[in-house]
């Protein structure tokens, strides 16, 4: 358990820094995933076909847990790059 999570949280980090993405396809990959997300928690998501397959449950809230942590460091990594860039051009004024 929260392997998945970490999954969840990596797939959304590496579609966003990806390289070889246009920057509609990163949106369009992070909205996807999020929306995922979102779905497993609705009831009407039921994990009985990939519980029997697998043979256990699958536990959401860690691929939700995986997926908000990726989201707070993008935004972290957002504000964070801007407070250095307004920081940068102060000083070079």
């Amino acid at each position: 358990m929260g392997a998945s999570g970490v999954l969840h949280g990596l797939l959304i980090l590496g579609a966003w820094y990806s390289q070889w993405l246009e920057p509609l396809r990163r949106w369009a990959m992070v909205l996807l995933i999020s929306a995922k997300l979102v779905y497993e928690q609705t009831p009407f998501y039921s994990d009985a076909d990939i519980a029997s397959a697998i043979g256990g449950h699958v536990v959401v809230d860690a691929h939700l847990i995986g997926g908000v942590c990726a989201l707070a460091w993008l935004l972290i990594h957002f504000f964070y790059s801007r407070h250095r860039r307004s920081q940068t051009q102060l000083h070079s004024d």
